[in-house]
């Protein structure tokens, strides 16, 4: 335990502490630590770390308490250890919590970005997702392989790594020159999954972001883009260049969002039946946003190798 300047907000009142040695008085037998809305749990020591033995039932679930020592301005004193019940239940109160906090985050997104977003692709998961309909040289290099083991690495991490040209791709670009591969449906499964684990998602398909994003007023283009740009852990754009004559709007409305995604190295999926220098071309990109969308892959393409997934079914 480390020493503190006021005893943590989270102990269990004093007035079973044990002691070894006299306590001042100005601690008082009957004295409470300030605590929070319930203890914390810092209590998952080992046996050798304590210094008391004696044991009482819990006085709210009575499974068996220890105790464990305290120091305080140079003096210890013993306090009881939360049992494993009531930690137990406390952390399920905590993911409750957070996964509240999550899902209005989440609410709150959809609700500026101005769509539902995720909602149109709620079906879509690993479970319904299936990875025999896909071909690849050789397992590892399998769609469905690596989407699932890139999420894994970068559960835990709030952006990626330009820098270190070692590190994980900051993004997956998923091609196939035909309709109906399982594109949208594995970047959807991703997605569906990184909310579950409280991220906060935007998806983006081209047809529908970008006549929202013409159609709103000046004002509300900003709070538009932050969304996908800034604030989403994981950003989707599906169909990438399904627009075939893209204008410099277009170009535009990508580099604003895709900029932003490079300069905050945010986790991204690109979908596209075009390979990145064939969106240069047809104008759905400029020179400014390839470069970035480049950097941000590792210049590395997901192929997607099959048949039609929905004629096939």
């Amino acid at each position: 335990m480390c020493n503190h300047d006021q005893p943590s907000s989270g102990w269990l009142p004093l007035a079973d502490v044990l002691r070894t040695s006299p306590v001042p008085e100005r601690l008082g037998l009957t004295a409470q630590v300030p605590r929070g809305p319930r203890p914390s749990r810092p209590a998952r020591l080992s046996a050798t770390t304590r210094t008391a033995t004696d044991k009482r039932p819990c006085p709210s679930c009575r499974d068996e308490q220890t105790t464990i020592p305290q120091t305080w301005k140079g003096e210890t004193v013993y306090m009881w250890r939360p049992c494993d019940t009531c930690s137990a239940r406390w952390e399920r109160e905590d993911a409750a919590i957070a996964a509240g906090d999550a899902a209005a985050r989440q609410a709150q997104a959809e609700r500026e970005l101005g769509d539902t977003g995720l909602k149109r692709i709620e079906q879509f998961t690993f479970d319904t997702f299936d990875a025999s309909l896909l071909r690849s040289r050789n397992r590892s290099e399998h769609p469905a392989l690596v989407a699932r083991t890139w999420l894994q690495s970068i559960r835990d991490r709030p952006r990626g790594n330009l820098q270190d040209e070692q590190a994980l791709a900051t993004a997956l670009y998923f091609y196939s020159p035909g309709k109906g591969r399982g594109k949208t449906h594995l970047a959807g499964a991703i997605a569906n999954a990184a909310r579950e684990y409280g991220k906060v998602v935007a998806f983006l398909e081209e047809t529908s972001y970008l006549e929202r994003r013409w159609s709103c007023h000046i004002s509300e283009i900003e709070k538009l883009t932050a969304v996908p740009g800034d604030r989403a852990w994981l950003t989707v754009i599906d169909d990438l260049g399904q627009r075939g004559k893209a204008t410099e709007s277009v170009a535009d409305a990508w580099y604003a969002v895709i900029n932003r995604r490079w300069l905050n190295a945010g986790w991204t999926i690109f979908t596209s039946n075009l390979q990145p220098h064939e969106l240069l071309e047809q104008g759905t990109i400029n020179e400014a946003t390839y470069s970035r969308l480049m950097h941000l892959i590792r210049k590395q393409v997901l192929f997607f190798a099959g048949d039609d997934q929905r004629l096939a079914s």
